[in-house]
């Protein structure tokens, strides 16, 4: 390997996304942005999977199954995930934040009569979440605020979107 480059194993790889580079330049998800060519490919890729469908299914006996559009989730994942997005930019967004930190964080906002199903899908920016795994070997986010403050969840009341991962937890 020749001085001065980065090899597979560097921490380089592994540290946080918006790092300072050799250069002293601060690079993260907005400053990638930037270059038309992310801009580009990350909007191509967010586009093209927020448009996909995206339907819940019921099953049928063995190896059959059919469309449940009375399903509660159906509503959040098709039509509006939440009072202030439609479900289309809710999974572009998700997608993009998947494509530029590896991870696409929700959580799932349950109404006052029943924790079964959500009622709302509330996206959370990447860089305000912090993943533990407890003693029991369960998971549990840590949600920061625009104050500071943290709020813990459960696995079960957050949906995760996770890109490549090399444990099973994060994506990369």
């Amino acid at each position: 390997m020749a001085t001065g480059g980065r090899g597979p194993g560097d921490d380089f790889w592994y540290s946080p996304i918006d790092t300072l580079t050799t250069a002293g330049v601060r690079v993260g998800s907005d400053s990638a942005l930037r270059v038309s060519t992310v801009w580009a490919c990350v909007s191509l890729l967010s586009d093209t999977m927020a448009s996909l469908p995206l339907w819940v299914y019921q099953r049928r006996g063995d190896d059959q199954r059919e469309r449940d559009n009375q399903h509660p989730i159906s509503r959040l994942l098709h039509t509006r995930p939440n009072n202030s997005m439609t479900a289309v930019e809710f999974r572009g967004m998700l997608s993009a934040h998947e494509l530029l930190t590896g991870n696409g964080y929700a959580v799932k906002q349950f109404g006052a009569g029943s924790r079964r199903y959500p009622e709302q899908l509330i996206p959370i920016p990447p860089a305000n979440v912090t993943l533990q795994r407890l003693a029991d070997g369960a998971l549990r986010y840590g949600i920061r605020d625009n104050r500071g403050n943290t709020t813990y969840y459960l696995a079960d009341e957050m949906l995760h979107v996770r890109g490549l991962t090399l444990d099973g937890v994060t994506g990369v």
